[in-house]
């Protein structure tokens, strides 16, 4: 009996310590898509068709080919649309308690961000091949 109350005790301070520190990443659902769509996963490499209501982590990569769009919305509400013959890489998705942390990086096509207002600390960036732009609650629109 002593044992199981040890174990017990290791494991509910193992699990109480891990979620107090770390950062969890966020997570984009796929919440509109017309045409042709393309996701990579980091966790494959490989090219899939998605679903709608699919969800889409950090190292995803999101496509659109011609006459297509597709809308990714976050768990804290900021939006991200691509239109057609587009890329995105989501680089860096971090949370951690209230703050959110994005670096999106668009390779190809046009990019439109409609971002609620963030909370202090927090950060959106979007990357291409050239510039780092961080944005904060707006409409932003951009195009490589």
């Amino acid at each position: 009996m002593p044992r199981l109350a040890v174990f017990a005790l290791i494991v509910s301070l193992l699990a109480s310590s891990g979620t107090a520190s770390s950062s969890a990443g966020l997570r984009g659902t796929i919440t509109y898509m017309k045409g042709l769509v393309r996701v990579q996963t980091q966790s494959t490499g490989k090219y899939t068709s998605p679903k709608l209501g699919q969800v889409l982590g950090e190292g995803d990569t999101l496509s659109t080919l011609e006459d297509s769009r597709v809308e990714l919305t976050f768990e804290d509400g900021q939006i991200v649309r691509l239109a057609s013959s587009s890329s995105v890489v989501l680089k860096n998705l971090q949370r951690d308690a209230n703050i959110s942390r994005y670096l999106l990086n668009i390779t190809m096509g046009r990019i439109w961000l409609n971002l609620a207002k963030l909370v202090q600390g927090s950060d959106f960036r979007l990357e291409t091949a050239t510039a780092v732009m961080g944005v904060k609650g707006t409409v932003y629109r951009a195009g490589v």
